[in-house]
């Protein structure tokens, strides 16, 4: 009877031991009756905060694309301007120039209509030399005709220089107004440019402004994504996001994928665990998926490495890096900046070794990203 008491005993804990297996222990996560929650609930938690985070770098990236076109928009603007202020300057001069020579031509008219003065005044006048000595000092008809020719050829000469000097100085108004209107275009054609510019700052600005906002709700999620992870056993990885910035193609580009191929520094056939993405030096490396590092240091011919277990057998490892950010026993989310390409190791130039190993085994790690489009625009193989 007493082992009978025994057994049921044994039994009841062994199915209460099992039931409390299968919960979070000291779970922080509750339903709203104060359950904990299951893994798989908290799975599926863990899992709509990383699409909700997804969603965000999405909409972040697109964003940035957004802030690049217009910071492209932006620097033709100013070289625009550059060049308007360069011909704003040089008609400044022009014009300068042109009042300079207008101030100089009026002193030579008011120069000129002052001798001309003076001489009338003299030959008609008060002078030696007036109307009358004209008449009185000629010999014949013929003298004095000369005499008064003279005269009027003085005269008119005095005349026509004032009206030369006059048109000349018609001629230097006549090209400043055009100068000072073709500057004025010019300034015209500045002031939208600089109007256009303040308004594409001015939408940058806003854009940057909500890239924080999203920089913010980003790190939120992370953070929920790292502690929902630290409840779970098995794998936490969750859907992997690509380990360098974005999509775009201008940033990147693939040169060797999983397989067999001869080896660029070895020259011997050999196989390739990963896919090397070709990227400048620098470049962002990110955690593919949540889990923790488990190796952030020197690994022989992989150069500068780190390794992050996602549970279950499941590891990812960034190899060749310039530097490492990540420290061993960290908890990273996807997205976490963990590195920094660069040619550690056996490596012919910057470029990220990305490899993902189950128990040790290499994958062909572009098949966690159906939806990439990778190109090769070379042969050369990192």
């Amino acid at each position: 009877m007493m082992k009978k008491k025994i057994l049921s005993l044994l039994l009841i804990f062994a199915m209460v031991f099992s039931f409390v297996s299968v919960m979070p222990e000291d779970s922080a996560y509750a339903d709203d009756e104060g359950r904990p929650l299951t893994e798989e609930e908290l799975r599926e938690q863990m899992q709509n905060a990383q699409n909700d985070m997804n969603d965000l770098v999405n909409e972040k990236d697109a964003i940035g694309a957004q802030i690049t076109a217009l910071c492209n928009e932006i620097d033709k603007i100013k070289e625009q301007i550059d060049l308007l202020d360069t011909d704003i300057k040089t008609l400044q001069e022009q014009i300068k120039q042109k009042e300079e020579e207008i101030v100089k031509k009026i002193e030579e008219i008011e120069i000129q209509e002052k001798n001309l003065n003076a001489r009338l005044k003299a030959m008609y006048k008060n002078g030696t030399v007036n109307f009358v000595d004209v008449l009185l000092g000629s010999k014949s008809i013929s003298e004095l005709v000369y005499n008064i020719k003279m005269v009027r050829m003085i005269h008119e000469y005095d005349v026509e220089v004032v009206e030369i000097l006059q048109h000349e100085h018609e001629e230097l108004e006549r090209i400043k107004a055009e100068l000072e209107e073709a500057k004025a275009e010019l300034d015209k054609k500045r002031d939208e440019l600089a109007s256009q510019k303040a308004e594409k700052d001015a939408k940058v600005s806003d854009l940057r402004a909500k890239q924080e906002v999203y920089d913010a709700q980003i790190a939120d999620l992370k953070n929920l994504v790292r502690d929902l992870a630290s409840e779970l056993t098995g794998y936490v990885g969750g859907e992997f996001v690509w380990p360098l910035p974005s999509y775009t193609r201008h940033s990147w580009y693939i040169t060797s994928w999983v397989g067999w191929r001869l080896h660029p520094i070895y020259h011997s056939w050999r196989f390739h665990g990963g896919t090397d993405i070709a990227a400048g030096t620098g470049t962002p490396i990110y955690a593919c998926g949540v889990g923790t590092v488990i190796k952030s240091s020197n690994y022989s011919n992989y150069g500068l490495t780190v390794m992050i277990d996602h549970g279950d057998g499941v590891v990812s490892l960034y190899a060749h890096c310039s530097k490492l950010i990540a420290q061993v026993g960290q908890v990273v989310a996807p997205g976490d900046k963990i590195a920094e390409v660069g040619m550690t190791g056996a490596a012919t130039g910057p470029h990220l070794h990305f490899e993902v190993m189950i128990h040790g085994d290499e994958q062909d790690s572009m098949k966690y990203f159906p939806d990439i489009e990778a190109y090769r625009p070379s042969d050369v193989i990192l």
